[in-house]
């Protein structure tokens, strides 16, 4: 009923391992069961070895764009507020040798190519970094973030740790402590020189994919949508609403209905099981010949 599959694409800032990336599937499933309750026996790792797409950070950019539509902010207008950088500067219209999924997010800018220049001249409220360069937050763009706005946002998602774009001390020190931090791998509290400690979160989906699947099989939905990974917290009313569940009659007590859905991990004892010999059969019987 849950099946993960991988491309072996873009595995922890490693890039394409191919069928190495095994693990990846493997892992994930493991967190279906610990946190989302999947049963293991009704889960599969595959692994499709189909080379890179390069799609990298696309759908986090589609996913912002459909929360502020749901704001209120019309699709132009958000997409206008979405800055892209790649490996080549600046995305913007008129830049050659732009992919399809590149283009959506091209802006009437002229080229800038390096990301420090970007930061100082678009000013944004928030950086997300997903391209696996390690330190590409220089201590000049955090400078920046923290001079543009009162509480500057500053994801670091890349991992492993080695690839993480800044670290959290770094962001909390230059932004004497107003940054919003969140990062791909775990980093320690950082304490300040004024004695404030900061525990840094890490913008980790583990505890959302886990129980987006267990919906999914709880409701029988045959097609995830986009919407559903920003109403995770009401995925089974917002299945029924909307009719994406196929789970009939509708469950009346949905908490109940998914909780008989939840893995157990309490087993019973295999030790071999002893009886006491009732007393009647320990009596001695006379028997006449």
């Amino acid at each position: 009923q849950a099946i993960v599959v991988t491309d072996g694409e873009r595995i922890l800032g490693l890039g394409d391992l191919g069928c190495y990336g095994m693990g990846i599937p493997v892992g994930k499933l493991a967190l279906y069961t610990a946190c989302g309750g999947v049963k293991p026996q009704q889960c599969l790792p595959v692994m499709l070895d189909v080379g890179t797409n390069n799609e990298a950070a696309m759908g986090i950019a589609d996913l912002i764009i459909m929360a502020m539509e749901k704001e209120g902010t019309p699709r132009d207008e958000s997409i206008k507020k979405i800055w892209m950088v790649d490996s080549k500067g600046l995305i913007v219209k008129g830049r050659g040798n732009l992919t399809h999924e590149k283009c959506k997010f091209a802006q009437d800018h002229s080229e800038i190519k390096h990301l420090e220049d970007v930061v100082q001249d678009i000013k944004p409220t928030a950086i997300i970094g997903v391209a696996a360069v390690g330190g590409a937050f220089t201590e000049k763009i955090i400078k920046d973030m923290a001079l543009f706005n009162k509480r500057p946002i500053i994801f670091a998602l890349s991992n492993p740790t080695s690839k993480a774009e800044c670290t959290a001390e770094q962001c909390y020190t230059l932004t004497e402590g107003r940054g919003i931090f969140a990062s791909g791998s775990p980093f320690d509290p950082v304490v300040l020189p004024d004695g404030r400690q900061f525990f840094p979160g890490q913008g980790n989906n583990a505890y959302v994919f886990p129980g987006v699947a267990l919906g999914v099989v709880a409701c029988g939905i045959k097609h995830i949508s986009d919407e559903i990974f920003l109403t995770t917290a009401e995925i089974v009313e917002y299945a029924y609403k909307n009719n994406l569940a196929t789970v009939t009659p509708e469950p009346t007590d949905k908490e109940a209905f998914v909780r008989t859905q939840v893995y157990s991990t309490e087993y019973e004892s295999f030790a071999a099981d002893s009886y006491a010999w009732p007393e009647e059969a320990k009596k001695v019987l006379s028997v006449k010949l």
